[in-house]
């Protein structure tokens, strides 16, 4: 019988989850960029668009994937870094909404609710980038990354604050 565990271990052993998956994220991702590429407009007659766009996207990512980032991590190494953060950030937010859904909270109650949203949400990304590392890749000191934080909060609360009151809008049913 099989044991998933060792079937997961054997797996992130062999460059699994630090180099199949992250090759395969970029290949699409490149792949689709290439695809809407001006520069291969030309060979749409021919039938080979899909085939140059493949090698290049193939190429692209194998280089991407061996890129060491300044802190001596491959790529794929910081991306599953990343998204094993980000799952639970996002369990962390799901349980909140539900708990403010059984205590009858709903968005639209919320003043701002979507802007609010959005805000919540760029914060929580920023976390997430500093929080696994991947800020020691671009070479931001600490001090850097603290004022450019304090920035986006100082900027995001007065956008927040800066919208105005949007008019409601009744209309009168006929006959009254």
């Amino acid at each position: 019988m099989v044991d998933f565990n060792s079937m997961m271990d054997t797996m992130r052993g062999s460059g699994f989850d630090t180099f199949v998956l992250p090759w395969i994220l970029f290949l699409v991702i490149i792949y689709a960029i290439v695809l809407a590429a001006p520069f291969l407009k030309s060979l749409e007659s021919t039938g080979q668009k899909k085939q140059v766009a493949v090698i290049i996207a193939a190429i692209l990512s194998f280089f991407i994937i061996n890129f060491r980032m300044s802190d001596g991590r491959l790529i794929g190494e910081a991306l599953t870094t990343l998204f094993g953060s980000m799952s639970l950030y996002i369990a962390g937010i799901l349980v909140i909404i539900l708990f403010l859904g059984m205590g009858g909270w709903k968005m639209e109650d919320i003043p701002g609710g979507k802007t609010l949203m959005v805000i919540v949400l760029v914060l929580l990304a920023i976390m997430i980038f500093f929080n696994t590392g991947m800020a020691e890749s671009f070479n931001i000191s600490d001090e850097t990354a603290t004022w450019l934080f304090m920035l986006l909060l100082v900027g995001g609360a007065l956008y927040y604050l800066g919208q105005g009151d949007t008019p409601s809008t009744t209309t009168k049913e006929d006959g009254e």
